[in-house]
């Protein structure tokens, strides 16, 4: 009989003993308890071979052997230049369309000349963004996280209208937070939009203000 069968089942006193006197570490328990059955006798041999079970499941444990662990599929990471091949295709033809419209621009008729500056703003942003992953690659061998665009639905950045409310937009931020510490990096931020966008408008020979009346231009 096992301890764990002695404890599972009708804990007879007697086979008790005989295994604690098997098992048991202490010469001086195996002494009291062989001296006969009381209440106290029961309770300890009980307490005895209780402790001596969680021991030899506790050597048991140690003494299987521990599974290596599987080893870790290797993913390579993409090679930076496969990575800046990519991020090439994605601005070169961009890039060719708007410089092509460039040179066209000129010789079309004003009313279409508006729609195609629009175009080469829209481009512009485009090639910009992915300039800006194409700069993050060379420096850190891999493509930038995914990070929470700002929404700027209200802002359609393909329109003159909407360069303009976002300007205006910008002006109001940076008013209002000049003064604040704690939103530097947002002001300077704010400031190199403006001052693009501004530029932008410029270069195609668009007004940089807004036509709203008094009250939108007030309003931030």
């Amino acid at each position: 009989m096992s301890i764990q069968q002695w404890l599972i089942g009708g804990q007879d006193y007697k086979a008790g003993v005989e295994l604690y006197q098997k098992f048991g570490n202490s010469s001086v328990w195996k002494n009291i308890l062989s001296q006969g059955e009381t209440e106290y006798n029961r309770d300890k041999l009980l307490s005895l071979l209780t402790d001596l079970s969680k021991e030899n499941h506790a050597e048991k444990l140690a003494s299987k052997p521990v599974a290596a662990p599987k080893p870790e599929v290797y993913k390579p990471a993409p090679e930076p230049g496969s990575l800046l091949d990519q991020v090439k295709s994605e601005w070169l033809p961009l890039y060719k369309r708007m410089s092509f419209l460039h040179t066209q621009l000129t010789h079309l008729p004003a009313k279409e000349r508006g729609e195609i500056a629009f175009e080469i703003l829209r481009l512009d942003k485009e090639v910009n963004q992915i300039w800006k992953k194409e700069k993050f690659i060379r420096e850190h061998g891999q493509l930038p996280a995914e990070s929470i665009q700002e929404s700027k639905a209200a802002h359609d950045l393909s329109t003159q209208i909407g360069i303009q409310k976002r300007i205006l937009n910008l002006r109001c931020s940076i008013s209002k937070h000049k003064k604040n510490p704690k939103r530097k990096e947002d002001l300077t931020e704010w400031v190199r939009e403006k001052a693009d966008l501004e530029q932008q408008l410029k270069d195609l020979g668009l007004n940089t203000q807004s036509n709203g009346s008094k009250e939108e231009i007030q309003t931030c």
